[in-house]
């Protein structure tokens, strides 16, 4: 990384050019996030005001915990705007770190590998990472580290250099699992430009990398087990040993949701109907400029590895888990699948042929940042509803000890048979992303009534018993706080629709 900064600061002509790229990644990120710097807050942001940050020391991620530290005493709701900016930050230093990485191997700077490198970050699914307040800045630390480890890959890297690039990805995923993907995506993409052709070199250099990756992973999964093993951790549904029947059945799993990524039913990202078509065109154009190359068959077959194995390496993470647990934010190198052929087509290009690539990155930049407001206006819909929500259900409270003149000491709350995951009126809503937090089953909406009243009340699950004596056969579609809030003594019975 020190090497880096000093040959960018001897060259006064790289200097400027990377100062004036860095500008342009921050205020494309700026203009795609920045609604998430007004306060907002996530099904999990007021569990772990609450609670703190242990969840993520059973989940795997001890460096996230550590650093998480940091912020303990921070209430994230308020300052979600400083780790929103902190975000931003990170992954326009993560950016710059891959867009430098790969001119230096092109030997050219291209406005369309800075539009490919936006793309991995720029996108839906890095949305789901902006809305927890309380941990998209320990993700995209997570990203920055996996980018750092691109630094020392180099042709017939030496083992320096390999072991180097392991201790950064090892980090990397002890920030966040799902970083892997921008590892061996980036990494391998280096390699192919480095070689051009499929060569036993190339191959060498490839293994070298899906090798690291494959430690990294590896340590990861060992230092879990010791931890699990002497009890300073407790053992998550995720993150509980996996037989070979459930990882069978991942496999299978993951085939269905692969598809259903990138097919019209899709519904982790609401762009149902563009993104295939934002594939079919940069494929197209991929394959014809190779065509009209005469690129060897080789060269084919060594880009579809490529692809194939990037691929594997976003849902790797999840095979791993049991039962299998996907959302946006956990396979967020997923877009890496249009980036790798922007990234390798630039020495393929003629010059009209670059400008209609360039475009069409622009354009998918344009679409994305349009995506994510939308996402992120959804969000703070919800955010606000859920909050005048909390108003009410604490105004039920005090009309009720006024009258009665009990005090409410405990909240015990359940979901009806069908609960309702998002608000109609909210706008977007799929997986993790805007969903209502009073549905949570680990009492976000305890706390998020604590939170915005100022009280302290304790919380536990509703019974069966307890839910069939005040409210059997009722179930709900709206808000009904006559129907779904019950007063007993110092207890509180609250259902959500």
């Amino acid at each position: 990384m020190l090497n880096l900064l000093r040959k960018i600061n001897n060259n006064k002509k790289d200097f400027e050019h990377i100062r004036n790229i860095s500008a342009m990644f921050f205020v494309l990120y700026l203009a795609a996030f920045g609604l998430m710097i007004f306060p907002h807050f996530s099904a999990d942001t007021f569990s772990i005001h609450a609670g703190g940050y242990k969840h993520l020391l059973a989940l795997g991620r001890v460096a996230a915990y550590i650093f998480n530290l940091l912020f303990i005493f921070m209430d994230m709701y308020k300052m979600s705007w400083f780790t929103s900016l902190l975000s931003m930050i990170f992954l326009t230093i993560s950016s710059v770190i891959i867009y430098y990485k790969i001119s230096q191997t092109l030997c050219k700077k291209s406005l369309i590998t800075a539009g490919a490198v936006a793309i991995l970050f720029c996108n839906p699914f890095m949305a789901d990472v902006f809305q927890f307040a309380e941990v998209c800045h320990t993700i995209t630390l997570g990203v920055l580290f996996s980018s750092t480890a691109l630094i020392p890959i180099k042709r017939d890297m030496p083992l320096k250099n390999f072991l180097i690039s392991i201790i950064l990805l090892f980090t990397a995923l002890n920030f966040y699992q799902a970083v892997l993907g921008y590892y061996v995506s980036v990494s391998l993409v280096l390699i192919y430009l480095y070689n051009r052709n499929l060569t036993w070199r190339g191959v060498r250099d490839s293994l070298k990398i899906i090798c690291a990756a494959g430690i990294a992973s590896i340590a990861c999964v060992i230092e879990l087990r010791l931890l699990q093993n002497t009890g300073i951790i407790y053992i998550a549904s995720r993150t509980s040993p996996v037989t070979l029947e459930i990882l069978i059945k991942n496999l299978q799993s993951l085939y269905k949701i692969i598809i259903g990524i990138v097919l019209p039913a899709a519904k982790i990202t609401y762009l149902k109907y563009i993104f295939p078509i934002f594939l079919a065109l940069i494929y197209g154009i991929f394959i014809y400029s190779m065509l009209k190359k005469r690129v060897i068959f080789q060269n084919y077959i060594y880009s579809a590895l490529i692809i194939i194995i990037s691929l594997a390496a976003v849902f790797a993470p999840h095979v791993l888990t049991s039962p299998i647990w996907l959302s946006q934010r956990s396979v967020i190198s997923f877009w890496s699948i249009l980036a790798i052929p922007l990234l390798c087509m630039e020495n393929l290009l003629g010059t009209n042929l670059k400008k209609a690539v360039l475009s069409i990155t622009i354009f998918i930049l344009c679409f994305n940042t349009a995506a994510i407001n939308f996402m992120e206006v959804s969000l703070l819909t919800t955010n606000k509803i859920e909050q005048e929500i909390s108003y009410l259900v604490q105004s039920r409270i005090n009309e009720y000890e006024n009258q009665t003149g009990n005090e409410i000491k405990t909240i015990v709350f359940r979901n009806d048979n069908r609960p309702t995951w998002s608000y109609k009126s909210a706008g977007y809503s799929a997986y993790d992303f805007a969903i209502r937090t009073y549905t949570t089953s680990w009492g976000s909406g305890v706390a998020l009534i604590n939170y915005f009243n100022n009280r302290s009340y304790k919380q536990r699950l509703m019974t069966d018993d307890e839910y069939n004596k005040f409210f059997r056969r009722k179930n709900w579609d709206a808000l009904n706080l006559d129907e779904q809030l019950v007063f007993y003594r110092d207890v509180l019975f609250m259902v959500s629709y």
